[in-house]
């Protein structure tokens, strides 16, 4: 990440703004401030870092259409982020977009997949299906 630092508000925002509207739910993001004291424990802890500096902290609330509940909140000041959800507000988001797939048309667009070769050096069946009892291990098929 070196030379990106500038830029890890607007990623932090842009990934939370996507899990919202794509997963359709509220997120609640609480990233802290790293100041000396949490640098002198994960030297003294865990080795010394060479990617985490002093610096960070990203905090809101976000509404599933990405709009700001709360904050967001960013820099080392010490601040409580707080909003009110409203999950009935949850089905305004599901019509827009529905990840369970009204629009589903399995009559037009299938997925399978083709276990047959199709490649001169490709195996066919590299390992055998377990068997019923958990703990049988699994065998190689003899190569072709």
């Amino acid at each position: 990440m070196a030379g990106f630092e500038p830029l890890a508000d607007a990623q932090i925002e842009a990934l939370m703004k996507t899990h919202a509207l794509t997963a359709q739910v509220f997120v609640i993001t609480a990233f802290n401030y790293v100041d000396e004291v949490c640098l002198d424990w994960m030297r003294d802890n865990l080795g010394e870092q060479t990617f985490v500096k002093v610096g960070g902290a990203w905090s809101s609330v976000l509404h599933p259409f990405c709009a700001f509940l709360a904050g967001p909140h960013t820099g080392d000041e010490e601040m409580l982020v707080q909003a009110e959800i409203d999950f009935s507000q949850l089905g305004a988001v599901k019509v827009w977009l529905d990840a369970a797939g009204h629009y589903q048309r399995p009559e037009i667009l299938q997925f399978s997949f083709d276990k047959r070769p199709h490649w001169a050096d490709e195996k066919i069946n590299r390992f055998k299906a377990p068997a019923k009892d958990s703990s049988a291990e699994v065998e190689p098929v003899t190569e072709l």
